[in-house]
């Protein structure tokens, strides 16, 4: 499966979980507010894409989802849990 993690907020449980989906091989995509908070010196050379509240930005940051969500399902397919 795909993990989305948004670390916009700094919430320990997302950091929680996202250590758990790494310990165990999972593909994890990280998200994060542009406005936000920096992310943390250990995850900050990790790849993450960036999104804005507004309502045209919004709508192209969900088309950039669904062509990360594609691209995940012809890599691995339909049958990862």
């Amino acid at each position: 499966g795909l993990i989305i993690a948004d670390i916009a907020t700094h919430n320990a449980n997302v950091f929680y979980e996202l250590g758990i989906a790494h310990s165990i091989g999972k593909d994890v995509v990280l998200i994060r507010q542009i406005d936000g908070h920096n992310a943390p010196f250990d995850i900050a050379f990790w790849r993450f894409f960036e999104y804005e509240l507004t309502l045209t930005k919004a709508e192209e940051f969900k088309k950039k989802l669904m062509m990360i969500f594609q691209n995940h399902l012809v890599k691995f397919g339909n049958s990862q849990s």
